[in-house]
């Protein structure tokens, strides 16, 4: 996916401005229905292996391609640690994670509609949550995961970096598939390694990887397969810089 120009002040306006973002949405968007023919996909994770990979962009801009195609889309924020999603839509929490759990607040209350027509946010609330994992883990937390996926046609959930946290492994459990962010430039193939042999320790489903953050001036670039080895790929033309290659 392209590197966004500095002057952009929210994500829509990403999305929305640039026809090189679109096009990388929406072939990310193809490639996991391609990726569903046997099975079909209607619920992701995203994960990186670093932090500042812009893998919550990235979901976002998935979540935006998917509502265009006509399907309702619900986006989680797993980051239990550090939440952005709503922070990147100029959204305002209205409930907490406790108001769900706990029965207080409604699921259909707490999906709210974004500026992007036929994609929502579940509200989690956007203050850390202490304790991560056992919430993550717990019997009313993957009740709430298993609502999402009857409720909506297409579920993309933003997970902490899989390098950093085991929070991605536990998340792969609830969903159909993972799609791991790498940082052009500036993931390495030993962490990509690494974080890919995370997942794979927790039998997680990979589909495949985005390479996020490339210079547009730049036809020259790199991707990795998920051996982790890095290959070279030349490409003529300004649009191919977002680029996202099947697992």
């Amino acid at each position: 996916m392209a590197k966004a120009n500095a002057s952009e002040n929210n994500i829509y306006a990403l999305y929305r401005g640039h026809a090189d973002v679109r096009d990388a949405a929406k072939t990310l968007r193809t490639n996991l229905e391609f990726s569903g023919i046997d099975q079909e996909i209607r619920s992701i994770a995203v994960t990186s292996s670093e932090m500042n990979a812009g893998k919550s962009t990235v979901a976002i801009c998935l979540g935006m391609a998917m509502a265009e195609a006509g399907k309702r889309v619900l986006l989680i924020d797993n980051d239990l640690r550090d939440p952005s999603i709503e922070n990147e839509l100029r959204m305002n929490s209205r409930y907490t994670l406790p108001d769900l759990l706990t029965g207080r607040v409604r699921f259909e209350e707490a999906c709210l509609p974004t500026n992007a027509e036929g994609m929502f946010v579940l509200d989690l609330g956007s203050r850390r949550v202490g304790n991560p994992v056992e919430v993550l883990s717990s019997a009313k937390y993957k009740a709430l995961i298993r609502q999402a996926k009857d409720k909506f046609d297409f579920v993309i959930i933003d997970t902490p970096p899989i390098g950093l946290f085991i929070d991605a492994a536990i998340t792969s459990q609830m969903v159909d598939g993972v799609v791991f962010v790498i940082n052009a430039g500036k993931t390495t193939p030993k962490e990509v390694k690494e974080a890919l042999g995370q997942l794979e320790k927790a039998n997680a489903h990979v589909l495949g990887a985005v390479l996020n953050n490339v210079q547009r001036k730049n036809s020259n670039y790199y991707y990795y397969d998920q051996s982790g080895q890095k290959k070279h790929r030349k490409k003529s033309r300004a649009k191919h810089a977002a680029q996202s290659e099947k697992g």
